[in-house]
Formats: structure tokens, C-alpha cells, sequence
């Protein structure tokens, strides 16, 4: 009996051994298969499909770079996060800051594909594939290269970094699209283009508004030890004295000059032009000095104006009403603004609409 106990015991420890192995054996396997597949995952690969055009991996990598800052500021803003080792993975209300970069690169996709089919269809390029795009930026960066050895001026910079030229190509093709569909797709006419800019002429087409002053002002301390004895006193009094000689005739930077040279060295003049916006400005540090210049007429001189621990006296220069651009000015303007609104529409529509086929899988792998 002893005999048969030692060895079911010696049985079962080695059945547990050998159950030991297999699961160690399994486990390696299983993570071995994992990182072979992850391994596997080459730049060229297909990581989605917009209606039947790939996308590779490398490129959705090059336009997810540019939205990384644009998804950052989206958090920061409506959730006031700040930049951490667990930010991208961290759930914000049920987002996640991975997910919404992944989302909107798969949102931009489907615009830029859509559009580049359209660019293959009007003859604007024969390859809209990614290592199509590769080959024109080597090609273009060689280029560059060559002229910059052989001292020949270039535009822009001597070698474009991959995303930088990236966007720079596609932007460049749809202005040649827009340019062929305004023919054949985007009639504007010129009725349209009139409605359009009566419609808006205040709002865009009008110069603004303009008020040239200039201004004296004279800080508010005890008094001044340097100033002769006929023009000592407080700085009220030399304020007066100064407007007395404005109002005399005198020229606004010649009399400051003059008691600069006197030992008044706080005294200031300036020269000052507004339009609406930034009298507005302006206006929240000095509403006073604001007020008067809003009020006042063209070569009109004002009183003291007391105003941020300063005397100050202002003189209006000149006054300007703006006046409309005229139609004929703004018409190629407008026509521009029409079909890249039309543009938009169908591009946007065409997006909407769009067939896209996503490996799930591989953008599951994809870190921010």
C-alpha cells in the first residue's frame, strides 16, 4: 500500500508539472501569435477603404499627426484635461481622447479621398495612392535639392517634411479642381453674385470707420523740481498752461517738446488712429478719453480729461466715414467665395454618402 501511495503521488506531481508546461506552453503561443501579427502590420498595409479606394497605413498615420494638437485643445477646452502619460487612454464622460483622433481621421479621410477620386477623374493626377504621393515628395525634395546645390532660387523650404508637402499637394490640387468644376459643375451667376453682395455688403464690403487724434497726457505726481519758477506748481496747473498755448495755436508735439526741455519729462505726446474695433479697445481703459473722441468733430480741442491717474487733452485730426467697396472691386471675390461654398456642399454630401470599410483590428493597434 505504501508503495502504490508514493507512487500516485509521484504520478500526480508529475501530471501537475506537465499541466504547468502546456499552459506556459499555450501562453507562449498566444503572445508569440499576437506579436507576430502586430510585427506582420507593414506601413503599406490597407487600414480602411472609402468607396473602394484604399487608404494605407502610412497615410492615415500622416493625417492623424495633424489632428493630434486639434483633439488635445478639444479636451482641454470642454474638460479642462492637461497633458499626462494616461491622457490619450483616459475617459472623459464616455470619451476618450484615442477613440475621437481615430474618428476624426476617419472623417477627414472620407473628405480627402473623395476628393482626390474626383482630381483622378478630371485628369488632375493619375495615382491618388499613398506610395504614389511617396514618390513626388522624393522626387520633389531631389529637385530641390539639385537646384539648392546648383545655387538656383527656390520656393519655400529646401527639404519638405512628409505631412508639410502632404498638405501642401492636396491643397494645391483643389484649386485646380475648383477651377475645372466652376466650368462644368459651379455655374455662378451673375445675378447670384449681385444678390450675394448686397446681401453682405455692410458686413463685409465697407472700409471701416477711421479717427486720427492726437493727445497729450501728463502723469499726476506732486510736481516737478526742474521746472522754472514761473511754470512750477501742481500738474494741473502745467496742464493748463499747456492747453492754454494749444488752444493759442500751437502745435501739440512742439509745446511737449518744449516742456520736455524744461525738465517735464513725464509729459507725452501721442498720435493715435481708431476704427471701430479698437477705439472699442481702447475704450475699456479709457472710456472717458473714448467718449470725447466719439463725440468730438474734426480740429476740435478738448477740455482736461482726467482719466488713469492723468491730465490729458486730445485733439481730432481728422474723421473718416467708410465707404463701400464698389461691385466691380469685389466681384471676382464673391465669385470665389460662391463655388467654394458649392465645393464644400458637394464635397460634404459626397462624404456623407461614402462607402467606408474599416480593418478594425489593425485600428484597434494604433496608439494617439
Amino acid at each position: 500500500m505504501k508503495i502504490r501511495v508514493n507512487n500516485n503521488k509521484y504520478f500526480l506531481k508529475k501530471l501537475t508539472i506537465l499541466a504547468v508546461i502546456l499552459i506556459f506552453v499555450i501562453s507562449l503561443l498566444t503572445i508569440s501569435s499576437i506579436l507576430n501579427h502586430l510585427t506582420t502590420v507593414k506601413d503599406n498595409d490597407t487600414i480602411l477603404t472609402v468607396n473602394g479606394e484604399q487608404v494605407s497605413l502610412n497615410e492615415f498615420l500622416t493625417v492623424l499627426s495633424g489632428l493630434r494638437s486639434n483633439t488635445y485643445s478639444y479636451f482641454s477646452q470642454k474638460y479642462g484635461s492637461t497633458d499626462s502619460k494616461n491622457f490619450w487612454t483616459t475617459s472623459f464622460n464616455g470619451e476618450v481622447p484615442v477613440n475621437v483622433l481615430k474618428q476624426k481621421t476617419i472623417d477627414a479621410l472620407k473628405k480627402l479621398k473623395i476628393e482626390q477620386m474626383l482630381m483622378k477623374q478630371y485628369g488632375i493626377t493619375n495615382d491618388i495612392s499613398y506610395s504614389g504621393f511617396l514618390k513626388d515628395f522624393k522626387a520633389e525634395n531631389e529637385r530641390r535639392k539639385i537646384a539648392v546645390g546648383e545655387n538656383h532660387a527656390i520656393y519655400g523650404p529646401m527639404q519638405y517634411e512628409e505631412k508639410i508637402y502632404y498638405d501642401n499637394l492636396q491643397t494645391e490640387r483643389i484649386e485646380k479642381l475648383k477651377q475645372m468644376l466652376s466650368g462644368k459643375k459651379f455655374f455662378i451667376s451673375e445675378e447670384e453674385i449681385k444678390i450675394f453682395y448686397n446681401d453682405n455688403k455692410d458686413e463685409k464690403y465697407k472700409n471701416k470707420d477711421s479717427i486720427k487724434i492726437e493727445k497729450i497726457a501728463l502723469p499726476i505726481i506732486n510736481g516737478y523740481e526742474d521746472v522754472p519758477m514761473n511754470e512750477k506748481g501742481k500738474p494741473e496747473m502745467v496742464i493748463s498752461q499747456i492747453l492754454k498755448r494749444i488752444r493759442g495755436g500751437e502745435k501739440f508735439k512742439i509745446v511737449v517738446d518744449d516742456y520736455k526741455s524744461k525738465g517735464v519729462k513725464e509729459v507725452e505726446f501721442e498720435e493715435l488712429v481708431f476704427d471701430g474695433s479698437t477705439l472699442m479697445n481702447y475704450a475699456a481703459l479709457y472710456p472717458e478719453i473714448s467718449s470725447k473722441v466719439n463725440d468730438m468733430n474734426t480740429n476740435q480741442i478738448s477740455d482736461i480729461i482726467s482719466e488713469r491717474n492723468s491730465l490729458n487733452i486730445i485733439k481730432i485730426i481728422e474723421k473718416k466715414t467708410g465707404v463701400y467697396k464698389t461691385y466691380e472691386e469685389v466681384k471676382g471675390q464673391i465669385k470665389k467665395e460662391l463655388i467654394d461654398k458649392k465645393y464644400e456642399r458637394m464635397i460634404n454630401k459626397l462624404s456623407d454618402s461614402a462607402n467606408v470599410k474599416l480593418r478594425e483590428k489593425i485600428l484597434r493597434k494604433i496608439p494617439a
